[in-house]
């Protein structure tokens, strides 16, 4: 057998038959072997939107449900501005669909996804809510519970991004592009002006963007922030980025490091195997294996894009000029 393929068929039946423990659990490092230079990893990580409990079969979306709503805010209005067309779009490609969509655009597990909207669905949560308290949680890398826990306390959708110091301008522009990504698989009209990202316009406005601001900045510098953001966006701890970027080739370029690590990260999610970070530095790389996921690429292109608002978000106190999108 290849030797390749053997390893990734191992990393995915470490992965697939891990043992579990009903509480949360801690991340784990990243299972990770060098063959003749390529870096197999297993990029899931238990990350703190990891919890045991629940089926994830026979999954619903609500048209209706319970909202909290308290003082009106444009977060705290976004669902149900948009929950009905989340539902069309659900009765279109399937509520199954729907979450596999988001699982790869958050790098959230599958599996664990389904098990928080199948808890969701028994409160009656509509999946407005659901996703918005998702990507709350992802951003600010606690637990959906954690996010849930506050919603059912009483506290509205700005008060928990004010709590997590996030940006409710960027929470709110990543929903919309969740609502798109659907739209676009039912073949329905995208919202507003939005503008379709994809892999081949966005990734070399990334990496070129990042060679900037290491210039900019210094490469500690940069890197430091880079892991951080990193972390914050896959479940990984900044060592084990740190020690999955030293185990990849030197001629890797932080923006390509990124962008593949993201992008393993979503396949990851889906599908719990491992992946070679080194195939997926390029456009046609990325979308090779995008496509034989099914994963859309604007779904990966906004991630990387969302990811770069972030960084730059957390380096603006430092820097003179960002560097959107």
């Amino acid at each position: 057998m290849n030797k390749k393929l053997a390893t990734l068929i191992l990393v995915s039946a470490l992965t697939v038959f891990a043992p579990t423990d009903s509480k949360a659990q801690q991340p784990k490092p990243p299972t990770s072997n060098n063959h003749g230079g390529t870096t197999i990893i297993n990029l899931m990580p238990e990350s703190p939107n990891t919890r045991e409990g629940g089926s994830g079969n026979g999954l619903t979306i609500n048209a209706q449900g319970t909202t909290n709503n308290n003082g009106g805010g444009n977060l705290n209005n976004l669902s149900n501005q948009f929950n009905g067309q989340i539902t069309t779009c659900a009765q279109s490609i399937t509520s199954d669909r729907v979450v596999f969509l988001t699982s790869a655009g958050l790098g959230v597990s599958l599996t664990q996804l389904q098990q928080d909207l199948s808890a969701a669905n028994q409160s009656q949560v509509t999946y407005g809510n659901f996703l918005l308290a998702q990507i709350i949680a992802r951003q600010a890398n606690v637990s959906y519970a954690d996010v849930f826990v506050q919603i059912n306390s009483g506290l509205d959708f700005n008060t928990i991004a004010r709590n997590y110091n996030l940006s409710r301008a960027t929470i709110r522009r990543n929903f919309i592009s969740f609502v798109n990504v659907y739209n676009a698989e039912a073949g329905l009209p995208l919202i507003g002006n939005s503008r379709v990202n994809t892999i081949d316009r966005v990734l070399p406005r990334f990496t070129r963007d990042f060679d900037r601001l290491t210039s900019t900045l210094g490469a500690d510098r940069f890197n430091s922030a880079l892991y951080q953001q990193l972390s914050l966006s896959t479940g990984l701890t900044v060592s084990e980025v740190q020690n999955l970027r030293a185990s990849l080739p030197a001629t890797m370029t932080s923006g390509e490091f990124a962008s593949a690590l993201l992008t393993a990260n979503s396949i990851s999610s889906i599908n719990g195997g491992g992946l070679d970070l080194t195939s997926l530095n390029t456009s046609a790389g990325i979308s090779s294996m995008l496509q034989v996921n099914n994963i859309p690429g604007t779904l990966i292109a906004n991630r990387l894009r969302f990811f770069q608002l972030g960084l730059d978000s957390s380096l603006r106190g430092s820097m003179n000029n960002g560097s959107g999108f």
